[in-house]
């Protein structure tokens, strides 16, 4: 937790009228591992952290805390926390695995799981849907237990819990991205693949400046060539380039 002015946290993010941003990051947090980090605004501070699986922390040869400070120190991230003050560290245990890492049996006679007991973060690859999740769970929890109220006898909970969750819209995110905890964990995200995009990239951006030269000596003027509206043929010609 970093403490930071709200006027400053508006203009460093851009934003007005009581507006919040939260930025995900993705890419070499771990090395080669799977890993991430966020950074959220809130009234007068920051919350920044990495988030990684247990496994990339105990295969990386980097401290946690050195992790935390080399994301600290990215220059898409430097600018964004200078001239803040550390509040406060903390660490949490999230348990990510989604729909299939859920207990068999999440309820019984007088008792029922909920938030990250019963697994309901679901991770999507793009956002970590974790807070909204746990509220949605805890509804379908107090409507269970609001029903096994109005009776007196002992009751296992089970049945009725689980009709509740099925009906929320935990279930339906569950289900949605059940597949995602295992893709995600494949190294290739976070090192090999986009080394790849940025070669394609990289290539794609030098065969078109070359396409542009060779359109140019034809035409003289490049310019000339854009306005006499032959920029799609030459965006079509580019295709042709990059095809083997």
């Amino acid at each position: 937790m970093l403490s930071l002015e709200t006027s400053a946290i508006e203009e460093r993010f851009h934003l007005e009228n009581n507006e919040g941003a939260a930025l995900l990051f993705s890419g070499r947090i771990c090395d080669d591992l799977p890993g991430g980090a966020f950074l959220y605004t809130n009234q007068q501070t920051l919350s920044l952290g990495i988030v990684c699986p247990l496994s990339s922390l105990t295969q990386s040869r980097v401290p946690a805390s050195e992790l935390l400070t080399r994301f600290k120190a990215h220059p898409a991230v430097r600018p964004l926390i200078k001239n803040t003050e550390s509040l406060e560290y903390g660490a949490h245990l999230v348990p990510e695995g989604g729909l299939h890492s859920m207990p068999v049996q999440y309820a019984g006679n007088g008792w029922l799981l909920v938030g990250d007991a019963l697994r309901s973060c679901v991770n999507t690859g793009i956002s970590v849907r974790g807070m909204d999740m746990a509220l949605t769970g805890a509804q379908a929890a107090a409507q269970t237990l609001i029903s096994a109220c109005q009776h007196r006898e002992p009751q296992n909970l089970f049945a009725l819990y689980h009709h509740n969750v099925e009906r929320s819209l935990l279930w339906d995110v569950l289900q949605r991205y059940q597949h995602v905890p295992a893709l995600l964990q494949r190294p290739g995200w976070y090192r090999a693949w986009p080394a790849l995009m940025q070669d394609i990239s990289r290539d794609l951006w030098i065969r078109v400046i070359n396409l542009f030269h060779r359109c140019a000596s034809y035409s003289g003027v490049i310019y000339v060539v854009m306005a006499c509206g032959i920029w799609r043929a030459m965006l079509s010609g580019v295709c042709d380039v990059c095809s083997p």
